[in-house]
């Protein structure tokens, strides 16, 4: 069975949530691990596909995503297959912004397939300031389920082909 490892991070869940599905959607016997907990960089080459992972806060991926694609680029690719995806609220348009302002030309180019998968407020998982910003961001003391199951769907289908 071919192989594919998720590298991703996930500040409040929602990343994290959305990997599980891939994962059970995928026709890969599938791995997954937070970008900061992986150092054994080597490891990349015995997969057959690489995902990497995020979300977005204030325009900007976290910090150790950024690291290791930057870190790992040249790794990444000349790698077999690669697909990205990221978690926002923000709409669409807004959204694909966000691949060009995050990731260099050259990591990009390699990308088979992009995913946006939505994003989602769980206030119980946040601190006190966190909740006091997405208060404020989002009009809205509820929390917000805004997932694209059929983004993460048609991802796993573009790489099951």
């Amino acid at each position: 069975m071919k192989k594919c490892i998720i590298v991703y991070e996930s500040n409040h869940g929602t990343v994290e949530d959305c990997v599980a599905k891939l994962k059970n959607q995928l026709k890969y016997e599938t791995e997954y691990v937070k970008a900061s907990k992986f150092h054994d960089v080597s490891r990349l080459a015995d997969f057959d596909l690489i995902i990497i992972g995020a979300s977005i806060h204030a325009g900007s991926v976290q910090s150790k995503i950024k690291e290791f694609v930057t870190k790992n680029q040249n790794i990444l690719i000349d790698s077999a297959r690669m697909g990205l995806f990221l978690c926002t609220l923000s709409d669409k348009e807004e959204a694909e912004i966000y691949f060009e302002k995050n990731f260099s030309p050259e990591f990009l180019s390699k990308v088979e397939c992009k995913g946006l998968f939505g994003g989602t407020v769980h206030y119980e998982r946040y601190n006190w300031f966190i909740k006091f910003m997405m208060k404020k961001i989002t009009k809205s003391s509820e929390d917000i389920n805004k997932l694209h199951e059929e983004e993460i769907t048609n991802f796993a289908q573009y790489f099951n082909k």
